[in-house]
């Protein structure tokens, strides 16, 4: 793997670190303060969604690590490097919440695409297999909440 190739794939794997922390607390955050129709459902669904993403989140952390490298490991640096925007604690209807969730899940499967190129430009197989898989996981998450949404 060139230097330069795996630098910008080093650094677009710790900025997706720091969406999947922010995106942690996101999934957390509609969890906690969704009110409305279908409550029930998407609260226990988006229990499901913050035990993967926080696995996915530590399966690229221990990525980096893997290769050689430090991920980002705290909140200052997630706000700092995260392209993922964070949400005020409030309350959010079902619906809403399912619209910004879809909407979230899009950018984590562009940034999955972005890393996906970059990895295949390095050569790091192992890199791209997983980010194809992850890619494959949001992508279907993205059907689901447009389905529910109907």
């Amino acid at each position: 793997m060139a230097k330069q190739d795996s630098n910008k794939l080093v650094k677009e794997l710790n900025i997706f670190v720091s969406n999947m922390g922010i995106l942690y607390t996101k999934v957390h955050n509609y969890h906690w303060y969704i009110e409305g129709p279908g409550f029930f459902q998407l609260h226990k669904q988006y229990e499901e969604y913050y035990m993967a993403v926080s696995e996915d989140y530590d399966l690229v952390a221990e990525r980096l690590l893997i290769m050689g490298y430090k991920p980002l490991a705290n909140t200052n640096d997630y706000l700092e490097n995260a392209t993922l925007k964070d949400r005020k604690s409030e309350p959010i209807s079902t619906k809403q919440s399912v619209t910004d969730l879809k909407a979230d899940f899009k950018h984590i499967s562009d940034q999955l695409k972005k890393l996906i190129d970059l990895s295949e430009e390095a050569g790091d197989d192992v890199t791209n297999d997983m980010m194809i898989s992850l890619k494959t996981k949001y992508d279907k998450y993205i059907w689901m909440l447009d389905s529910y949404e109907g």
